[in-house]
């Protein structure tokens, strides 16, 4: 098991290298998505943090593929999306209480649940989260039965002031993903 799949082929398909208001991204520019679903990445919300890039990321997405199509994302994308002025989403997990903390499954969880009572496509999801978070994701969304194609910028950047330490940097990043990816395979969340 790979820490950072390289996503040049991911899902057996071939992801290319599309550029949206000057903005270089990862995708299957062949696809037709019917939601996207966007995972934060660090609590911050500001115009500075990596939650803002995943909001412009939909935009963009948008730009692509669709104008209208529907994001499920987490409150920190959401806060960003009305400040560019993007609608047309929902927020997972929305109810959770200020403070705690959601792990990636359990936000998968209830964007499947929206996807359901929606009555959008959960065989083509348009997945927009941080690309070193981005294999992880799309392995849970597979086990939950959301298959779907990435989204992703092609520049890493890490928010560095970001409240959640390890995602600041690659260097705090990678032993929180590892311990994490061996804990889903132990633990039957991945395959």
């Amino acid at each position: 098991m790979r820490l950072f799949k390289n996503l040049t082929n991911y899902n057996k398909k071939e992801i290319s290298e599309i550029s949206v208001n000057y903005h270089k991204y990862k995708t299957n520019k062949d696809i037709t998505p019917s939601v996207i679903i966007a995972q934060s990445f660090g609590a911050s919300e500001d115009k500075d943090s990596y939650n803002f890039t995943l909001a412009e990321s939909i935009r963009d997405a948008r730009k692509f593929f669709k104008k209208d199509l529907f994001a499920i994302v987490q409150k920190e994308i959401g806060k960003n999306l009305e400040f560019i002025g993007e609608t047309n989403y929902a927020v997972a997990c929305k109810n959770i209480e200020e403070g705690n903390y959601i792990d990636t499954r359990e936000i998968l969880k209830d964007s499947r649940k929206i996807i359901w009572d929606n009555g959008l496509n959960y065989k083509s999801v348009l997945y927009t989260c941080h690309p070193a978070h981005t294999h992880r994701v799309m392995e849970i969304g597979k086990r939950l039965g959301l298959a779907g194609e990435p989204f992703i910028k092609k520049e890493i950047t890490w928010p560095e002031q970001d409240s959640q330490y390890w995602v600041r940097s690659k260097i705090n990043w990678i032993p929180r993903e590892f311990l994490a990816r061996v804990h889903h395979k132990m633990k039957g969340i991945v395959d």
